[in-house]
């Protein structure tokens, strides 16, 4: 077996094939997005041509991963990318409930400060009585 962690052709084309299957891309999918012959795809996935720079142009625009395909390592995880395309969402939803609550914080202020000015006023009118 090739050594993935080299720029042969061989390893470049583990890396393309590893690529497109974590992007559950067909062969036939991946030849009609970058425009390449199925023939030129087997060629750079089996290691007997290296892949055009169109074709890892534009087989980036797909979500492959450059970093790994043309040296071995992801510049972020596609596990770790998802958790945190996860944690992301969940703190724009965390910040759209924050501001419900600080809204209904405020309001509950002002009330708290009308309460308090009207407790005023009866405690000057009851000793106004007296």
């Amino acid at each position: 077996m090739a050594d993935t962690t080299t720029a042969t052709p061989e390893a470049l084309g583990l890396r393309v094939k590893a690529e497109r299957k974590r992007l559950s891309l067909t062969q036939l999918s991946l030849c009609e997005a970058t425009r390449v012959s199925h023939g030129t795809l087997s060629m750079y996935e089996s290691g007997q041509r290296y892949p055009s720079l169109e074709f890892l142009l534009k087989f980036e625009t797909l979500g492959a991963d450059l970093g790994f395909v043309l040296h071995g390592t992801y510049a972020e995880t596609p596990d770790a990318a998802l958790e945190r395309q996860h944690r992301e969402q969940r703190l724009v939803a965390l910040c759209a409930e924050e501001t419900v609550v600080i809204n209904q914080l405020l309001t509950l202020t002002d009330k708290l400060k009308r309460l308090r000015a009207e407790i005023g006023t009866l405690q000057v009118k009851l000793r106004a009585e007296r």
